[in-house]
């Protein structure tokens, strides 16, 4: 009898120190979270000429489109949920047009300066997921057309919840830096603005187009682990991986149709596909370029 009282006793204690370790690190968390979520950042930005005429904004769709906007904000600019599941938590990509939830009227071309080169809020405050850490990079001649391209777009109304809601396990994420959730914490915020980019068919403007590509393929685009549980290897792209076996007709087919020369069909959740395909034959040749150009990998980290 004693011998279970004393094994209650300290099934107790146990259960106690568990509570209070739990709580410990719910307050770390909360803490982590609202110190970062709040900090303020610089964001003196040069003032840059955002065009009006219709080749500019033909442009500026098409870098929408290929650097991944379009994939969040959607075709109409009028935004949708990234995630709205009560573990995750509830975030949006915001509607970005003049309609009823969107853009104030008072919106400028400073303001979207300030998200594509800061990653902040009019507040200075640092946005979530919105991946600013690469548009950051882009020449101001780009981002000048993609924001008059954005400035063009009809009003649509879409009313999104505008402060983000997160759950546990975003902020497990972000406490515990796991995932790049909050783009200000990840830019260089006195870099020195690039004003123009020329397209062409050059290792440079390609490394330049792949600024994205790294998320995924790492910094040294020899890929890696998975990215997530359940998910696939991420294969190498340099020219010790399958590119570097691709002739330049099957590397753009590939990219445009997602199918590989072997056949194999690629799932378009972990590659994106139907992003690259509205790649120019210059940028995509480009991007080859730059590829083939990288030091080759001992061996292969992903295949």
């Amino acid at each position: 009898m004693k011998t279970i009282k004393k094994i209650g006793k300290w099934m107790g204690y146990a259960l106690v120190s568990i509570l209070l370790i739990c709580l410990a690190l719910y307050g770390y968390i909360y803490w982590n979270i609202e110190q970062r979520l709040n900090k303020v950042y610089p964001t003196a930005t040069p003032a840059i000429t955002i065009p009006s005429d219709s080749a500019s904004i033909a442009r500026g769709e098409h870098l929408f489109v290929v650097h991944g906007c379009k994939d969040c904000h959607g075709t109409d600019l009028k935004g949708r949920y990234i995630t709205d599941e009560t573990l995750i938590g509830k975030v949006a990509a915001q509607n970005i047009t003049k309609g009823k939830g969107g853009l104030p009227v008072d919106y400028t071309d400073q303001d979207w300066l300030r998200v594509l080169k800061h990653g902040v809020n009019r507040e200075g405050k640092t946005l979530i997921i919105m991946p600013a850490n690469e548009t950051t990079k882009l020449a101001d001649n780009d981002l000048a057309d993609i924001i008059a391209y954005c400035k063009s777009r009809p009003p649509k109304d879409n009313e999104l919840d505008k402060n983000p809601e997160l759950g546990p396990v975003l902020k497990a994420l972000i406490a515990f830096d796991k995932l790049e959730l909050l783009p200000a914490e990840h830019i260089d915020h006195q870099l020195n603005p690039i004003a123009e980019k020329k397209a062409e068919v050059s290792v440079e403007y390609g490394a330049y187009l792949t600024t994205n590509c790294a998320a995924c393929h790492r910094t040294n685009f020899q890929g890696g682990p998975p990215l997530a549980p359940g998910a696939p290897e991420v294969p190498n792209i340099t020219s010790s991986g399958r590119v570097g076996k691709w002739s330049e007709t099957e590397f753009m087919q590939t990219l445009r149709t997602g199918t590989t020369p072997d056949g194999h069909k690629i799932d378009s959740t972990q590659m994106p596909w139907p992003r690259t395909r509205e790649f120019s034959d210059v940028e995509l040749k480009a991007v080859r370029e730059f590829l083939l150009s990288l030091p080759k990998a001992e061996t292969l980290v992903a295949k």
